[in-house]
């Protein structure tokens, strides 16, 4: 019987592949969470203490998928805000009609909820239009112009 010397090694090489396969993937998801948290947005709302006074929120909102990001932007804000020092700007059940940019200006259509009043709740519907413009121009800078609309007719503020 003649004996070989040559022993049959195990295929490290097919698990190191495997291994980095996985770790690849792993680094892969992983920087495409951080790079996917989404865009950072200032919210700002009337203070409740002192209606003289503006509370600051920052939000981060994902690519919305089917609306462009003004239009989600205003959704979000018209939900108010998350710490009970900020005051709703415009009354709860208040949506958007329309919203659109056409060039470098902005019109921005609100149902007729908006008109109601609530006095210690929401801001009046002047100081909100007010509040509403200076949160669309402080997070788009693409906007030169904003007209604001309630129920068709305009608002000016």
């Amino acid at each position: 019987m003649i004996m070989s010397d040559v022993v049959a090694k195990p295929k490290s090489s097919g698990v190191a592949v495997v291994f980095m396969l996985l770790l690849s993937f792993a680094v892969s998801l992983f920087l495409w969470e951080i790079d996917n948290k989404g865009t950072r947005r200032v919210l700002v709302f009337e203070s409740k203490a002192n209606p003289k006074e503006l509370s600051y929120e920052v939000r981060f909102l994902k690519k919305p998928l089917n609306k462009d990001a003004v239009n989600q932007y205003v959704d979000e804000l018209l939900l108010g805000p998350v710490s009970p020092q900020g005051r709703l700007l415009f009354p709860l059940g208040t949506k958007v009609n329309s919203c659109f940019i056409d060039g470098k200006v902005l019109y921005l259509d609100l149902s007729e909820e908006a008109l109601q009043i609530f006095p210690s709740e929401v801001s009046n519907t002047a100081e909100a239009v007010k509040i509403l413009k200076k949160n669309l121009f402080t997070n788009f800078k693409n906007v030169d112009i904003i007209n604001v609309f309630i129920m068709g007719n305009r608002v000016e503020a």
